[in-house]
């Protein structure tokens, strides 16, 4: 039986009206994928945070679930979707990182199960796109 961990993030509720809101839909897709496969789930984490990666080492939950995930409490992080990481590719990538670094499998319930190859084309993809719109001006 696979035990995961949920991890959502919206932006801080001064910065956004509705977080409330989102952050149930968060947590109701990620819940919808942990019955569709039978997961057991152990936690849900979230923050309420930006997306920058000064703010990536002050995301209390991440670092929470990350915690627990080296101590073996749960063998995958279910997240909606890999925007929850965070808005920008390179930060992104850090954060997925961050979280592989403790040995579990990060699962998307856009996505599916995240593999390395897909981060890397997101982060290739968006150098590109930031490498063309440099050019237009």
């Amino acid at each position: 039986m696979k035990k995961v961990c949920f991890y959502c993030r919206v932006n801080s509720p001064e910065q956004a009206e509705g977080t409330a809101e989102r952050m149930a839909k968060q947590i109701e897709r990620c819940r919808n994928v942990a019955d569709l496969h039978n997961f057991t789930v152990v936690d849900e984490m979230r923050d309420f945070c930006g997306h920058s990666m000064e703010e990536v080492n002050r995301r209390r939950a991440l670092n929470e679930m990350i915690a627990k995930a080296r101590r073996g409490e749960f063998n995958s992080v279910v997240i909606p979707s890999l925007k929850v990481l965070s808005l920008d590719a390179d930060v992104a990538h850090v954060v997925y990182e961050k979280i592989k670094e403790t040995g579990v499998e990060v699962i998307s319930a856009n996505e599916g199960e995240v593999k390395n190859e897909v981060m890397e084309m997101l982060k290739e993809a968006a150098h590109y796109g930031r490498m063309f719109s440099e050019n237009d001006n």
